[in-house]
């Protein structure tokens, strides 16, 4: 959706065999230095295999309409809603609370909120990223399906092989998730105490990487 050739608008869907899912976004007021900074990774950070987003000048609607807000926009949303139905209904505001009161649209709710269901269908990516330590380069590739790391591939010119080999042990079958990675790699420095100091380090720099 666009305001002339301004993007003020992505939507995002899925096909599964008895339902069709669809959701849309709205940019009201959004922090456009971040997002240009989600949007536009380093190419040879992540190399995605899924569908490419459509790229295009975005806009805050503010810059059109310094008026709206997140709740005039519900309004009007809701206002449209009715119109091209020609029903009204009484909004229902959904919480915690009155979910607990309704099992089935709990259920429903829990398994929208599943790490699994979130993250799990995420499009299958490679991420590359290196650098290098006072102890050695590390150039890193890891092959990502599903949200779980499947492969790991680590160039290096340090001396401890054993490093190495326990790394990409280490983070082969977690989630690609930077608390997930952090307790894996935790855990290797608990065990071999004598790679603590490269192993903090590693641990470090990775999830930086994943935050930039």
């Amino acid at each position: 959706m666009q305001v002339g050739d301004r993007k003020i608008s992505g939507s995002a869907f899925k096909h599964a065999a008895d339902r069709s899912f669809h959701h849309g976004t709205l940019l009201v007021n959004a922090n456009m230095q971040k997002l240009g900074d989600y949007l536009n990774p380093h190419p040879l950070k992540l190399k995605a295999k899924g569908i490419k987003s459509v790229r295009a000048r975005v806009a805050n609607l503010v810059e059109f309409n310094d008026a709206i807000n997140h709740e005039t926009l519900s309004d009007a949303i809701i206002e449209a809603f009715c119109e091209y139905y020609g029903e009204t209904a009484p909004v229902e505001q959904l919480d915690e609370a009155s979910l607990s009161q309704q099992p089935a649209l709990n259920a429903y709710y829990q398994q929208m909120a599943d790490w699994d269901w979130r993250f799990g269908k995420t499009p299958e990516f490679s991420h590359h990223i290196e650098t290098r330590f006072d102890w050695g380069m590390m150039d890193v590739h890891m092959d990502v399906k599903q949200a779980v790391i499947t492969e790991v591939v680590i160039f290096s010119d340090a001396l401890n092989i054993e490093l190495i080999d326990l790394l990409k042990e280490t983070l082969t079958g977690v989630k690609y998730n930077k608390h997930e990675i952090q307790d894996a790699l935790a855990e290797l420095a608990k065990a071999q105490p004598e790679l603590a100091t490269q192993v903090s380090d590693f641990e470090g720099w990775l999830v930086g990487e994943m935050n930039a």
